[in-house]
């Protein structure tokens, strides 16, 4: 009995010490989305979605024509990773939008389940700088396989250029929502946006999935009402897998994908009336300001 009370003693300590997320020398925000992850970094000011990267998204593609084997950390590579200081106590926050999902980073030692509704507090530290990667670990849907987690570990200097990197960042795609881009523009960069967020149900041509996400090339949405679309881009479609974009992009981001949606694939020659074809930042702003109509 001495022995094991002898033992208890330190082992408990050290168990309370590993669950204990106080005195944190930063917090970070983790909310899952279907499929995707956000990154707020609470001191900081700022934040960030990070999406599965461009040549992982195309290669998975039905009738991409790209090999998989071609592709570098394939299914494991994000277009932002979440960047933390080394020897620095984080607090992660866990929590999600919409379905459950688990943030797992295996090097970390634990994952953590994101629960809508509720907070999941968690706490690393990480000596040496580096890559570690990881995904989530539930089942959260038809493309819970495309949802990675990519971590970069920087020295202190490094890690506050590009802090100042991404408030900057920020501040520019703000100041966005007042500006007024050409046709050309909006597709270019409707392209973009449409790759990143779109393409995996609609699929890159627009075509969709049969039985599974509707066609956007020739749909009533793509050549309907300009307002009608951009709700349904805001807002997304309860009961299905359609999100709510108006909570993940920025205004300029938003009416750039629309504007491509409307434009591309022969949409336009359907549309009527030439306003129907664009729309501008300010016009989504002034849509999402009045809530859902």
């Amino acid at each position: 009995m001495l022995i094991l009370i002898g033992m208890a003693v330190p082992a408990t300590r050290v168990l309370i010490a590993m669950e204990s997320t106080g005195n944190p020398d930063m917090q970070i925000k983790v909310t899952g989305y279907q499929w995707k992850w956000r990154y707020d970094y609470l001191d900081e000011g700022f934040g960030f979605f990070s999406s599965l990267a461009a040549d992982s998204n195309e290669a998975r593609q039905l009738r991409s024509g790209i090999s998989p084997h071609t592709v570098p950390n394939y299914l494991l590579e994000v277009d932002e990773p979440l960047v933390v200081p080394v020897g620095k106590k984080i607090r992660f926050l866990t929590t999600a939008s919409d379905v459950i999902h688990s943030w797992w980073v295996p090097a970390l030692g634990w994952k953590r389940d994101a629960i809508p509704g509720f907070i999941n507090s968690s706490w690393a530290r990480i000596d040496e700088p580096g890559v570690y990667r990881g995904q989530c670990a539930e089942l959260c849907g038809r493309d819970h396989a495309f949802m990675p987690i990519v971590l970069r570990a920087v020295e202190e200097q490094e890690y506050r250029d590009w802090v100042v990197q991404m408030q900057q960042k920020q501040q520019d795609s703000a100041s966005e929502a007042n500006q007024t881009f050409s046709l050309d523009e909006l597709m270019a960069r409707g392209e973009q946006v449409y790759t990143t967020n779109c393409s995996a149900c609609h699929q890159a041509g627009g075509q969709g999935i049969p039985g599974a996400f509707p066609a956007l090339a020739g749909s009533a949405i793509a050549t309907g009402a300009l307002q009608e679309h951009a709700r349904k881009v805001l807002y997304g479609k309860a009961g299905t897998a359609m999100a709510a974009f108006g909570v993940q992009l920025s205004a300029a981001e938003l009416a750039a994908v629309i504007t491509y949606e409307r434009n591309a694939w022969g949409n336009d020659q359907q549309l009527a009336e030439a306003a129907e074809r664009m729309g501008q930042p300010a016009d989504i702003a002034v849509q999402l300001a009045q809530g859902v109509p």
